[in-house]
C-alpha cells in the first residue's frame, strides 16, 4: 500500500503508477481518477459492552474507537462527566466536571474520585479542523466494598 499525503478536501486528482525494478522500469498504468472527501467531524465510538460496568466503587476505565479522523488530524480530546439524573438515561443532574484535556492519541482513560454505587454520564470530545464530535454514555461504579481486609 502506498499512502499519498497532503491531498486537498474535495478535490479531483489523478494517480498514474509506474513501477521500478532492478529489471528496469515497469508499464505506466492509468491514469485513475479519484476525489478526496469534504472534511468531517472525527467519528468515533464509545465502546458500550466494555464501559458499562465500572471495575471497582470509586474509578472507570472508559475507553473508545476511533473510525476515522474526518479527513483531518484529530488535534484534541477531552473527557467530561456528570452525575446521571436517573438509571438507564443520558440526562445530567447537577454541574459537568471540568474538561479534561487528553492527547489526541489517546482513546481511553481512568475517571478517579467517583463516588460508590453512582450512575454518570460521560461524555467524550474529539477535535479536528472540521470541529467537534462528541459521544455519550452512562456508566455505573461498583458498590462500595465494606468489608476490606487489610493484611500487613
Amino acid at each position: 500500500m502506498i499512502k499519498i499525503e497532503n491531498l486537498r478536501p474535495s478535490t479531483d486528482y489523478q494517480l498514474t503508477i509506474v513501477a521500478e525494478s532492478r529489471a528496469g522500469i515497469g508499464q505506466q498504468t492509468g491514469p485513475i481518477p479519484f476525489q478526496t472527501l469534504d472534511r468531517q467531524i472525527p467519528d468515533f465510538i464509545i465502546e458500550d459492552y466494555k464501559n458499562r460496568t465500572c471495575l471497582n466503587e470509586d474509578s472507570c476505565l472508559i475507553t473508545w474507537t476511533i473510525e476515522s479522523d474526518g479527513g483531518a488530524p484529530i488535534i484534541r480530546a477531552e473527557i467530561l462527566y456528570a452525575q446521571a439524573k436517573e438509571e438507564n438515561s443520558l440526562d445530567i443532574e447537577g454541574p459537568l466536571s471540568n474538561p479534561i484535556s487528553l492527547d489526541s492519541s489517546i482513546t481511553e482513560y481512568e475517571l478517579n474520585g467517583l463516588k460508590p454505587d453512582t450512575n454518570y454520564i460521560v461524555i467524550v470530545k474529539l477535535y479536528n479542523d472540521a470541529g467537534v464530535a462528541e459521544e455519550k454514555i452512562q456508566i455505573k461504579t461498583n458498590k462500595e466494598n465494606i468489608g476490606k481486609i487489610l493484611y500487613s
